[in-house]
């Protein structure tokens, strides 16, 4: 973890996340930390005054923001795969102000016609008197009414092609939030249908039509690691909950602690065992992406279902280890709990991931015909 990080989770994402969690409020004070310390610029290229710097990089950033405050952590990452199309495909002056760390932007692909399957816009984008307008209805979009900008999926405007992207200004006119956000976990992250009635968006990202291989080859690879990345720090946060409890928990009967007892001692070196498979996991994963090994693809779409499964039978674990006290709000471990459930459920979830790397292995399209 670099200095900068560190000083912004301690400073201000760590003391705000109980309230975060408590309220539902959005984590400004610490997205607005990491943009002045050059976090939400991490991936921006020098060129454009970025830091620079891979997606190991990110993925280091989103795991200790996790084990800190999931809504900050989803935010980010949220923010870094959006990016990665921007810097692909986006305007030079809107990079630059993700660079400066002044510019928050998020993905807009869920919709509430087609939910989890991403790759099956219902919105559409028409073309009047010279203008190109939106219509939508999106079903969950992180940071709504709260992002800059929105990398918008829609049907394409004239070409064939199962979708394009946009980009959408946070402020654009007939751009709405239609819902509050009232979640189990990552209760700050104002994941919020919103709604587009005739908006105009600021620019194409990419041709028309061509949107699916941009998700795929700069958004959803993005995604996908940093969303291990994002479970992973939740490991960390409950597993460390856990050896916290275990140490300082006392039978004063027996006149020991828990750590003592042959049975708390090896249901803690289980749950820190997957962590650690976890960690290795999501390390070979970077590791092939850099390296160009043959089996990148497979190892990215294996990935965050590895890590989000995980993530969720180490809560449970963890619960039980702990017991009656894990449910109380002041040990913070039913908050990491909660946050644990949410990536499994985010598309693409683990059911059509386990499908992807199927098909990968079989040499099957990844998407077929009817859109599945």
């Amino acid at each position: 973890m670099t200095p900068e990080l560190a000083t912004v989770i301690a400073d201000v994402v760590t003391p705000a996340a109980t309230e975060v969690d408590r309220s539902g409020v959005f984590p400004r004070a610490g997205i607005e930390a990491l943009g002045k310390a050059g976090l939400l610029g991490l991936t921006s290229a020098t060129e454009v005054g970025g830091a620079g710097q891979g997606l190991a990089a990110a993925a280091e950033a989103v795991t200790a923001l996790a084990s800190a405050c999931g809504s900050t952590a989803m935010v980010t990452l949220m923010h870094y795969a959006a990016a990665a199309v921007i810097e692909a495909h986006g305007p030079d002056e809107v990079r630059r102000a993700i660079a400066r760390g002044e510019y928050l932007v998020t993905l807009a692909f869920s919709e509430t016609g087609s939910r989890s399957h991403f790759w099956a816009p219902l919105s559409t984008a028409t073309e009047h008197g010279g203008e190109v307008r939106l219509e939508a209805r999106k079903s969950f979009v992180t940071a709504a009414g709260e992002a800059d900008g929105y990398v918008w999926s829609s049907r394409p405007l004239a070409a064939s092609g199962p979708m394009t992207l946009w980009l959408v200004p946070g402020g654009a006119a007939g751009l709405s939030v239609s819902g509050a956000f009232d979640g189990l976990g990552l209760r700050g992250n104002a994941s919020s249908p919103m709604t587009a009635d005739s908006v105009r968006p600021e620019t194409m990202l990419g041709a028309d039509g061509a949107g699916l291989d941009i998700a795929l080859g700069a958004a959803l690879p993005t995604f996908l690691v940093l969303n291990a990345a994002f479970s992973l720090g939740v490991i960390d946060a409950l597993v460390g909950g856990a050896r916290a409890h275990v140490a300082r928990t006392r039978l004063e009967h027996l006149g020991q602690s828990l750590a003592e007892q042959p049975g708390a001692r090896s249901a803690f070196a289980r749950l820190a065992a997957r962590r650690d498979q976890v960690r290795v996991f999501l390390g070979d994963v970077l590791a092939a992406l850099e390296g160009g090994r043959d089996d990148a693809m497979l190892r990215v779409l294996q990935v965050k279902a590895v890590a989000a499964e995980a993530a969720v039978e180490i809560a449970d674990e963890v619960m039980r280890l702990c017991g009656g006290s894990a449910l109380r709000r002041d040990a913070g471990v039913e908050r990491h709990f909660r946050d644990a459930l949410a990536a499994r459920v985010m598309a693409p979830t683990t059911e059509a991931l386990h499908d992807f790397a199927g098909r990968l292995a079989f040499g099957l399209p990844l998407f077929d015909g009817s859109g599945s």
